[in-house]
C-alpha cells in the first residue's frame, strides 16, 4: 500500500505475500502484553490510546514500512492510527498464530531463490488424504518436536517457522536427513514470504492433526479395519509415539 507523508510516497506491507518470515520475526519481538494487543485488535478511536501504545504501533510501523520515515515520531498520531490500522489485523493474528487473515491454497511446490521446493506428498486411501506418507521418520520426529514447541510459544513461535520449513519443503523429494543440509536451508528460509512460510506450516499442521486423530482412534479401537491399518502403517503412525502431540490433542478437544 501506498502513502503519502509530507510529499513523499512510501509503502507499507499489509498482505502475508509481502511480509518476509525475518520481518514477522521482527514483529514477533516487540515487547507488548496480551490486554494491549485486544485493545489493538478492537479499539476504534484513537483518542483511547496512551502515548506509549502509540509509540508501540510507530514500532509494528517502522518494519512494515519503507524506505524508514525518519519523522515518524513527528507524525500526527491520528495519522499513525490510521496505518497501523491496515496492518492490526495480520500483528494481531501473528501474535496469537491464529492465522485466520490466511486462506491456504495447498501449494505442492514453491520456487524460492531460483530453486524449486516440494512440500510432502499426500497419498489418498480409500477416499482418505494421508499426507507426508512417505516422510522418513527422522523429518517426522524433528517436525513434531518443533509443532510441540509452536503450538506452545503462540506467537513466539514464529521463531522457530523457518526450521519447520527447512525439515518439510526440499529439493528433493526423497531426501535423507541431515542437520547441515536443514541448518543451511533455515537459514536461506528466514527470507522466505510469510504466505509461502504459511502453505508449509499449514500443510504439516495438517499432517499432524491427521496423525493425532488417526492415534488417538487407534488407542480407542485398536481392532480397526485392514485398510485404516494399512493406512495408518503407510504413514508410521502405529509406529511413532504420541507423546509430542499432546498440544494438538488439547486443541482439538477445544
Amino acid at each position: 500500500m501506498k502513502f503519502t507523508y509530507n510529499k513523499k510516497i512510501y509503502s507499507l506491507k499489509i498482505a502475508w505475500e509481502d511480509i518476509t518470515l525475518r520481518e514477522a520475526i521482527a514483529l514477533s519481538k516487540i515487547d507488548i502484553d496480551e490486554k494491549t494487543m485486544e485493545k489493538f485488535h478492537k479499539e476504534i478511536d484513537v483518542d483511547n490510546f496512551t502515548s506509549n501504545e502509540i509509540t508501540l504501533m510507530k514500532e509494528y510501523l517502522k518494519i512494515l514500512s519503507s524506505p524508514n520515515i525518519s519523522k515518524l515520531d513527528l507524525m500526527d498520531e491520528a495519522f499513525i492510527y490510521v496505518l497501523f490500522s491496515y496492518i492490526r489485523e495480520l500483528i494481531y493474528h501473528l501474535y496469537f498464530l491464529n492465522i485466520e487473515t490466511y486462506r491456504p491454497k495447498g501449494i505442492e511446490e514453491f520456487k524460492f531463490k531460483g530453486k524449486i521446493y516440494y512440500l510432502p506428498e499426500t497419498l489418498n486411501v480409500n477416499g482418505e488424504k494421508i499426507v507426508g506418507h512417505k516422510e522418513r521418520s527422522k523429518f517426522v520426529t524433528e517436525g513434531n518436536n518443533l509443532m510441540s514447541y509452536i503450538s506452545k510459544a503462540k506467537g513466539r513461535g514464529v521463531e522457530a517457522l523457518n526450521l519447520l520449513a527447512a525439515l518439510y519443503a526440499k529439493e528433493d523429494k526423497d531426501e535423507v536427513y541431515d542437520d547441515q543440509i536443514v541448518a543451511e536451508r533455515a537459514e536461506l528460509f528466514i527470507d522466505l514470504p510469510m504466505s509461502i512460510v504459511w502453505e508449509v506450516f499449514f500443510c504439516i499442521y495438517y499432517f499432524y492433526i491427521n496423525y493425532a486423530i488417526a492415534s488417538k482412534a487407534f488407542l480407542e479401537k485398536p481392532k480397526m479395519g485392514l485398510w485404516r491399518r494399512t493406512a495408518l502403517t503407510t504413514l508410521g503412525l502405529l509406529m511413532l509415539p504420541i507423546k509430542g502431540l499432546q498440544v494438538l490433542l488439547k486443541r482439538l478437544k477445544k
